[in-house]
């Protein structure tokens, strides 16, 4: 009866226990909602620039075309217009 228990009572041994979770002694840093708030705005104005820029560059583009074509001008770049939207075509041609 011996010789039955002792192989069950050897592999008993190598059973490891299992470790238990513990907290992380130096939890990550996690960003407030006010931190998140400002970037989320910042972010939004910053979209919000470049779609302005982009609407305005492409207007100035049309309204070239459309009302003073012999009228020389080179249009700024597109991140030109969105540094700073607004329109950058020639006095000449608002006024016609």
């Amino acid at each position: 009866m011996h010789w039955i228990v002792l192989p069950i009572m050897l592999q008993a041994s190598d059973i490891v226990p299992l470790e238990v979770p513990t907290s992380d002694p130096n939890p990550t840093e996690v960003s407030t909602p006010s931190e998140e708030m400002k970037d989320c705005k910042e972010g939004v104005k910053s979209l919000r620039d470049d779609f302005k820029g982009l609407e305005l560059y492409l207007q100035d583009k049309k309204d070239h075309k459309d009302h003073c074509p012999g009228i020389k001008w080179t249009q700024p770049e597109l991140d030109k217009y969105k540094e700073e939207p607004k329109s950058y075509l020639p006095e000449a041609c608002k006024t016609s």
